[in-house]
């Protein structure tokens, strides 16, 4: 009798359990399913940073991606000027960044809601802008399905430093999340994800540096 009643309480104590057992599984994969999308959204953050910076970056003749000219005239925008074909700061020799030949100015805002150039293959940042994606993220044991969307919004913001200026050894910058208004040398990459339990904004930004060609032994 003793053993019965001793067998009764334990699994009374088990079936009381079971419950926050089950709560905290699901409350585990829940958060497994938001760490997905974080993760998610970082890739596709990380995606349209592999394109070019602007569709006028690549210049053909060279086969380089250069800086683009957006010709900056305030006192503390020297980083926009235009010194021959090159800013101040930039090295003066063969392969290393400088403007492009015709000086090309990057594209307006106005332009990356046409998304032109994702038909053609060869898309930059800006045609990723208001391109929704509607995906589905999904549990290993399959016993929780998660859709999700990205939004991503691209935008300029401000390149004035917020005390001392670009000729200055030292100078305050803080990044932004506001349009400028206008195209200056910074885009914001803004990626929002919704879905049940999910609301997150990841940001990552992008610069009018060019690039540098490597250099190579000759033989």
């Amino acid at each position: 009798m003793i053993e019965l009643i001793v067998s009764i309480v334990v699994m009374g104590i088990v079936v009381a359990t079971l419950p926050m057992i089950l709560l905290q599984t699901q409350n585990n994969l829940t958060f497994a399913m938001q760490q997905e999308a974080i993760m998610s959204t970082k890739s596709k953050i990380g995606y349209i940073l592999a394109y070019d910076w602007d569709a006028n970056s690549y210049e053909s003749t060279s086969g380089f991606t250069r800086v683009l000219n957006t010709d900056g005239t305030a006192a503390n925008n020297a980083f926009d000027r235009v010194v021959s074909m090159r800013r101040v700061g930039h090295i003066e020799a063969d392969g290393r960044q400088r403007l492009r030949d015709d000086l090309a100015a990057p594209t307006p805002k106005g332009n990356f809601a046409t998304n032109s150039n994702l038909a053609t293959g060869f898309p930059d940042i800006d045609d990723f802008d208001s391109v929704v994606e509607a995906t589905i993220i999904t549990a290993e044991d399959y016993d929780m399905v998660l859709p999700i969307t990205l939004t991503p919004t691209i935008e300029y913001v401000t390149d004035n430093p917020a005390a001392g200026n670009y000729n200055a050894k030292t100078l305050t910058f803080t990044f932004t999340t506001g349009s400028a208004g206008g195209v200056t040398n910074i885009k914001m990459i803004q990626m929002h994800t919704t879905g049940t339990n999910i609301d997150l904004t990841l940001r990552a930004y992008a610069s009018n540096i060019g690039e540098s060609r490597p250099l190579e032994r000759a033989w």
